[in-house]
């Protein structure tokens, strides 16, 4: 069981940062590469803040059972936050609810994915991604209304300090 979430998760996460450059069976895109990413390091202005947000906290979110070190490996994320703690716990169960939502949304992506290859048919991976944007600017609005503004300017500051280390699909952008 804890293999088949460490695979899932980390699915999850290869499929968040490279599914809008990805070459599905049917589509013949032979342009994707290094000139289709955005790296931070250089044009951190370039990355949207709801794609730095989803990254960042698909990074720091955990399971709904996590292990002792993604318990661990989270809590070393928050703590440099600085935040306080009725803010730290307000993120922490953000993190949890965004996690099971996404992991949720890609599972039923994958289930009608496979459904539509079946037929001969093209997932419908644009209606993926506006779900997968919904979820974040929830997330985010959620965030905005239960932390404190003191604990929301630490994080969004986090974030986007965070954009230098981000490379991202430039078709994500547009």
């Amino acid at each position: 069981m804890k293999a088949r979430l460490l695979a899932l998760t980390s699915f999850a996460l290869l499929f968040t940062s490279t599914l809008p450059g990805q070459n599905l069976p049917s589509q013949h895109n032979h342009n994707v590469g290094a000139a289709a990413m955005i790296d931070g390091e250089t044009h951190p202005e370039l990355i949207p803040d709801a794609t730095a947000y989803r990254l960042y906290l698909l990074t720091i979110a955990t399971t709904p059972n996590p292990t002792t070190e993604d318990r661990a490996r989270q809590d070393s994320h928050i703590a440099a936050l600085r935040l306080n703690f009725a803010d730290r716990q307000a993120l922490i169960t953000v993190l949890a609810d965004f996690k099971s939502r996404y992991v949720v949304l890609v599972n039923q992506y994958n289930e009608a994915a496979t459904a539509a290859q079946a037929r001969g048919e093209r997932p419908d991976v644009k209606t993926l991604l506006q779900k997968r944007k919904d979820l974040t600017q929830s997330v985010i609005a959620t965030l905005r209304l239960s932390l404190s503004l003191e604990g929301m300017t630490r994080l969004d500051s986090h974030i986007q300090s965070q954009k230098r280390s981000m490379k991202v699909d430039a078709q994500e952008v547009q």
